[in-house]
C-alpha cells in the first residue's frame, strides 16, 4: 500500500516550505511596496502575490509533477552539460556564495549592529557570524529532522514574534490606506508594478535550487511513489503559499497604514524600524531583532542543507559533511569580509539564471502532456538565452559608458519589457511555440 501523508504532516511540511522562502527580504519588499501604494495596495499586493508567491510555489509543484529532487534533475531535461553548469551557478548563488552570506549580514546588521557602539561593530560582527553558523551547523546536521527545525519550531516561533507587530497594526492603525495618494508607478499601474516587485524578489530560482530539501524530507517521511510524492509536495506547497500570502497582504496593509505617521521610507527595513518603536518604543527594536534573526537562521539553515544535498547528489565523491561544512566555511568568511563587491559580482550572473529558472518550471509544469518534451525544453532555452545575457550586463552600470559594451545597453533598451528584467519573455514564448511545433512532428514521425 502505497503511503500517504497524514493532514497534520502535510501541514508540517506546508508550514516548512513558508519557513524556507520568508527570509528577511521578504518581510522588507512588501512594507515598502506598501508605503509606495497607498491607496492600491491591494492591487499592488495582488500583483505581488502573483510572481512573489505564483512562481516560488509552481517551482515545489515542478518537482513534484517531474518526480525531481532539484535543479540538475530537472536541468538536465536540456542536457548533461547545461544540468551541470546551471546547478552549480544557481547552487552557489542561492547558497555560499551569496544568499547565506548575506542572510548572515542582514541579522547583524538589523538584529545586532543597532545595540552596539562604533567601537566594537567589528568584534560583534564575528562573534555573532561564529554563533550564527554554528548553529547553523548543528541544525544542518541531522538533515532529517529539518522539519522539525524549522517546521514546527522555528517558523511557528517566526509568526509569534511576527504576529506582535501586525496585530497591533490592525488593532491600532496609524491610518487608513485609501487617504494616501500613491507613488510613482504605483499610481497609474499598481498591478504591473507589484507583479515585479514580486519578480524582482528572485524565489523562483530559490525555488528549484533549494526545493530539494522539501522533497527530500517528503521521502524521509516514508512517501517513495511518484504520484504519492507529487500530491504530498502539492499540498504543502499550496498551504505554504496560501501562509505567504496572508502575511504579504498584512505586512503590505502595515506598510500602507504606517503613511498616517511617516513618511515613505527608503527601504523596507527602515520603516519596519519606525513601526516597532512606535507600537512598542525601545522594546520594539529588540521584538524586530529577533524577527528577523529567526527569519534568517531558519532560511539560512534550509539553504545550507540544500547546497550540500545538491553538489553530493550531482557529484557523489563529495559526501554531505564535508560540503555542508565547506558551505558553512565559506559563508561564514563572506559574511565577515563584506557583500558589496561579492553582490556586484554575482548579481548579474543571477540575472543570467533567472530566466532559465523560471522557463524550466513552467515547461515542467506542462512536461506529462508533451510527447518530446526535451526539444521544447531546448528551444526554449536556447531562444532565451541572448535576452537573458543582456538582462545580467545590464545590471552593471559602470559598463554602460564602456564603448565595447554601451551598445548591448541599447539593445537591451529595445527588448520589450526590458525596463521590468523582463527582457526574455517574448524570446521563451517564440522558443516554446517553436519546440512544441517540433515536439509535435517528431512524436509523428515516429509513430509513422
Amino acid at each position: 500500500m502505497e503511503k500517504k501523508l497524514s493532514v497534520r504532516q502535510i501541514g508540517y511540511v506546508g508550514i516548512m516550505l513558508f519557513g524556507i522562502f520568508f527570509g528577511a527580504g521578504n518581510l522588507i519588499f512588501p512594507v515598502n511596496m506598501g508605503q509606495m501604494a497607498g491607496g492600491n495596495v491591494w492591487w499592488a499586493t495582488l500583483g505581488f502575490i502573483l510572481t512573489g508567491v505564483g512562481l516560488p510555489i509552481l517551482g515545489i509543484i515542478a518537482l513534484g509533477v517531474t518526480d525531481s529532487s532539484g535543479a540538475f534533475e530537472i536541468s538536465s531535461n536540456v542536457g548533461k552539460s547545461f544540468a551541470y553548469v546551471f546547478t552549480i551557478l544557481i547552487s552557489f548563488i542561492m547558497g555560499p556564495l551569496l544568499a547565506i552570506p548575506r542572510l548572515a549580514a542582514t541579522s547583524f546588521q538589523i538584529g545586532i549592529s543597532p545595540f552596539l557602539s562604533s567601537r566594537y561593530q567589528q568584534m560583534g560582527l564575528i562573534g555573532f557570524i561564529l554563533v550564527f553558523f554554528v548553529v547553523i551547523f548543528l541544525l544542518s546536521y541531522n538533515r532529517g529532522r529539518l522539519l522539525e527545525y524549522i517546521g514546527k519550531f522555528l517558523t511557528p516561533l517566526f509568526l509569534v514574534l511576527l504576529a506582535i507587530i501586525v496585530v497591533m497594526s490592525i488593532v491600532k492603525p496609524m491610518g487608513s490606506p485609501h487617504f494616501y495618494h500613491p507613488m510613482g508607478e504605483y499610481a497609474h499601474s499598481p498591478l504591473l508594478s507589484g507583479f515585479v516587485e514580486g519578480y524582482n524578489t528572485l524565489d523562483g530560482a530559490g525555488s528549484i535550487a533549494f526545493g530539494i530539501v522539501v522533497v527530500e524530507t517528503v521521502r524521509g517521511l516514508g512517501v517513495k511513489s511518484p504520484k504519492q510524492l507529487a500530491i504530498s509536495i502539492g499540498k504543502a506547497g499550496l498551504i505554504g503559499g496560501l501562509m505567504m500570502a496572508v502575511v504579504y497582504v498584512l505586512l503590505s496593509y502595515m506598510g500602507a497604514t504606517s503613511l498616517g505617521q511617516f513618511r515613505p521610507s527608503a527601504n523596507g527595513g527602515i520603516a519596519l524600524v519606525q513601526i516597532a518603536t512606535h507600537y512598542f518604543g525601545g522594546y520594539g527594536n529588540i521584538l524586530l531583532s529577533l524577527i528577523v534573526i529567526v527569519a534568517c537562521l531558519k532560511t539560512a539553515i534550509a539553504m545550507s542543507s540544500a547546497f550540500a544535498d545538491t553538489m553530493s547528489d550531482i557529484f557523489p565523491k563529495f559526501k554531505y559533511l564535508p560540503v555542508l561544512i565547506f558551505a558553512v566555511v565559506m559563508s561564514a568568511l563572506l559574511a565577515t569580509m563584506g557583500l558589496t563587491e561579492m553582490i556586484r559580482f554575482v548579481m548579474p550572473v543571477l540575472m543570467i539564471v533567472y530566466p532559465f529558472s523560471i522557463c524550466l518550471i513552467l515547461i515542467s509544469l506542462i512536461k506529462p502532456l508533451l510527447r518530446r518534451p526535451r526539444i521544447v525544453y531546448q528551444m526554449t532555452t536556447w531562444w532565451i538565452a541572448i535576452p537573458a545575457i543582456l538582462s545580467g550586463i545590464t545590471t552593471i552600470p559602470e559598463l554602460a559608458h564602456a564603448p565595447v559594451f554601451s551598445w548591448l545597453f541599447k539593445l537591451n533598451h529595445i527588448l520589450p519589457m526590458a525596463q521590468y528584467g523582463m527582457g526574455w519573455v517574448l524570446f521563451a514564448l517564440v522558443g516554446l511555440a517553436i519546440g512544441l511545433i517540433l515536439s509535435v512532428k517528431q512524436a509523428q514521425k515516429s509513430f509513422k
